[in-house]
């Protein structure tokens, strides 16, 4: 008889190890199969939402062998492989604005998560609109208030985080394209922070230098507004 996977919420591991398996790959296949483009899994905690991501990640990373015997292994085009990135926002608490003394390990370790192969290579993580765009999906999933290219009357903001009384306002910047310290001295110089001010809020200017060469973070500059 197989062991219960009690506490396991990783995909490979059940499979390569004997853990019993209910297959839900069947839900997997409808659900890629539908038109959606956004999912929510609500089901109460320790109902299997981690282990099915988990299941969905290996699907589109073309891990066949772990698939053998389950309802999609022969209907999957298993030649195809997809990038994935996965975000985990159960490490940081955002709630209090001392929480975000820890904001720069947190974002560094997520962008340290995006696949090697794809993440170093591809063309798109040159540009500034990418980086916005990464740091966009992590906050919303995790909060309200988000918004980018927030509109003011000096221009446009790349990022604005409100979370209760605290504004948090992020600038983005190429390092091979701009100076060192360009995209704080941006948002100081500006004025972004007005807005923000004007509506009580306690504000925090945060500059992200990142490299179009390495396609990593290699500045994280902050201010208060």
């Amino acid at each position: 008889m197989s062991k219960l996977p009690i506490g396991i919420q990783t995909f490979r591991q059940i499979r390569e190890e004997g853990f019993y398996y209910v297959d839900k790959t069947v839900y997997a296949r409808r659900l890629v199969d539908d038109d959606g483009k956004h999912y929510f899994l609500s089901r109460p905690r320790r109902f299997g939402k981690s282990l099915f991501v988990d299941t969905l990640k290996e699907l589109f990373e073309g891990n066949a062998a772990l698939f053998r015997g389950l309802a999609i292994h022969d209907g999957w085009n298993w030649s195809k492989r997809h990038p994935v990135v996965r975000l985990d926002f159960s490490g940081g608490n955002f709630k209090r604005s001392e929480d975000w003394a820890g904001v720069e390990a947190l974002l560094r370790a997520l962008m340290a998560g995006i696949p090697h192969d794809w993440h170093r290579r591809n063309d798109i993580a040159r540009y500034e609109g990418y980086w916005v765009s990464v740091f966009y999906a992590w906050f919303q999933a995790s909060m309200d208030g988000v918004s980018a290219e927030d509109a003011t009357s000096r221009g446009r903001l790349d990022l604005a985080v409100r979370l209760g009384e605290n504004a948090y306002l992020f600038e983005f910047k190429v390092a091979e394209r701009s100076e060192p310290g360009a995209a704080l001295a941006q948002l100081q110089a500006r004025g972004y922070a007005d807005k923000h001010r004007a509506a009580s809020r306690s504000v925090h200017l945060i500059g992200v230098e990142i490299s179009a060469e390495s396609r990593d973070i290699t500045a994280f500059e902050t201010a208060p507004g």
